[in-house]
C-alpha cells in the first residue's frame, strides 16, 4: 500500500500507541502505518472507510501465513497524506487508500471521527500534501 501514516508521537498508559489487538483474515495483506476498519466481531479490514475506525497498523501483516491477528495504534500523533484541504483544529476521518479527510459538519459518527487535525494543508489532486492528525480512539 502506498501512503502509510507515520508516527510522530505515540500516547497511551505505556507511550505505545494504546495498541489494541483485533481479528483480521490470514490471507489480507496490511502495511505498517495502514488506516483500518472494524467489522463483526472485532475484526480489522483494510480499505473499508465506511466502517469504524479500528486504528492505524503498528506492525505488517503478510498474507497468507497463519498469523489472524493484528495490533494497531489508536493514540497518538501521525502524518498522514490528506484528501482535500484541512484545517487545524477539525474533525478527521479514515478517507479512501489511505488518505485521511476533514469531516463535514454533522456528516459523521462519533464512530467515524478518528481524532482532529493539528495542522492545515492544502487540498491536492496529486496526493502531495501532508498533515499532522491527533487520533485518539
Amino acid at each position: 500500500m502506498a501512503r502509510e501514516w507515520t508516527k510522530v508521537e505515540l500516547y497511551g498508559p505505556n507511550n505505545d500507541g494504546a495498541c489494541r489487538r483485533y481479528a483480521i483474515a490470514d490471507a489480507t495483506s496490511a502495511s505498517k502505518g495502514q488506516t483500518l476498519t472494524l467489522t463483526s466481531p472485532r475484526t480489522a479490514v483494510v480499505g473499508n472507510k465506511d466502517q469504524p475506525a479500528a486504528g492505524i497498523a503498528s506492525e505488517e501483516h503478510k498474507a497468507n501465513e497463519g498469523i489472524d491477528e493484528i495490533s494497531v495504534w489508536t493514540d497518538g500523533i501521525f502524518t498522514a497524506y490528506n484528501s482535500g484541504a484541512v484545517t487545524i483544529g477539525a474533525a478527521a476521518e479514515f478517507a479512501e487508500q489511505n488518505y485521511v479527510k476533514q469531516s463535514g459538519v454533522g456528516a459523521a459518527s462519533g464512530a467515524a471521527i478518528i481524532g482532529y487535525f493539528i495542522s492545515t494543508s492544502a487540498g491536492s489532486e496529486a496526493g502531495a500534501n501532508t498533515c499532522q492528525v491527533r487520533v485518539k480512539l
